[in-house]
């Protein structure tokens, strides 16, 4: 077990301190509870941004991706006819007929 980072074991004591109704207190801004736990260290606030969630899947990248593998691999992959690949971030289920993975077809769009 490796031994834990001291700034890491002071950060966790600090966060501790802080109680549940300070947590959902209107009147105390994240900014607010953030020095006060840690301004002996310097804080620092960014900027917010927004954040949203999007895939760069794509049937191109998929069909790359098909390629990579062996053709007795590919071959074990197909199921009715076809090789499906959904996509674990978006859910994006993309299809192929086993020549166009193996990318001797120009296959669908």
């Amino acid at each position: 077990m490796l031994p834990e980072d001291d700034a890491w074991v002071e950060g966790r004591s600090m966060v501790a301190t802080v109680e549940d109704v300070e947590l959902i207190d209107p009147a105390i801004s994240a900014e607010q509870l953030v020095y006060r736990l840690f301004h002996q260290r310097g804080v620092r606030v960014y900027q917010n941004r927004m954040l949203a969630a999007e895939c760069s899947c794509s049937r191109a990248g998929v069909a790359d991706m098909l390629r990579n593998f062996s053709q007795d691999d590919r071959d074990h992959m197909v199921e009715n006819g076809v090789i499906t690949v959904t996509c674990e971030f978006c859910s994006a289920t993309y299809m192929f007929e086993p020549a166009e993975a193996a990318g001797t077809s120009a296959g669908a769009p």
